[in-house]
């Protein structure tokens, strides 16, 4: 039996009051569950990024750009949330705006994730993610 073990992982939340509650809550049942087996523990809770949240007027912008440039078939919304760590998330915590995904692999090539040593981006994705850039700075110039 090991005298002390070490668990660690990422913990991501869509609200940031849900964030904030995060670290009193895995505390407390890491300590009651701990206490349970006569042990003791300690918790770090360490932030990390904090959620991406697109706010309704950044979304929209994009979904009219998106759709003017490409055509309203090659603009899927995304059912779910998106939990994937992003740093933009720091930007929207100051502004309003919004993130969205440019698709990179080639029509009939095989899907690959990020983080993946496989991992290799179409470049022909480039100008039609700046295509959609564009048109919705021209989009919010109009007003």
């Amino acid at each position: 039996i090991a005298d002390e073990v070490v668990l660690e992982g990422p913990c991501r939340t869509l609200k940031p009051e849900i964030r904030k509650l995060v670290p009193e809550r895995l505390a407390s049942l890491a300590s009651q569950v701990a206490a349970g087996f006569g042990a003791t523990c300690e918790v770090e809770y360490v932030y990390g990024y904090p959620p991406c949240v697109n706010t309704p007027e950044g979304a929209a912008l994009l979904k009219q750009a998106g759709t003017e440039a490409l055509g309203d078939r090659n603009v899927v919304e995304l059912e779910y949330p998106w939990m994937g760590a992003e740093d933009f998330a720091f930007y929207l915590e100051r502004v309003p705006g919004a993130l969205f995904l440019l698709g990179s692999t080639p029509e009939g090539g095989q899907t690959i994730p990020l983080h993946n040593s496989a991992f290799l981006v179409d470049e022909a994705a480039l100008p039609v993610g700046i295509e959609v850039f564009v048109q919705a700075a021209l989009n919010y110039l109009k007003g």
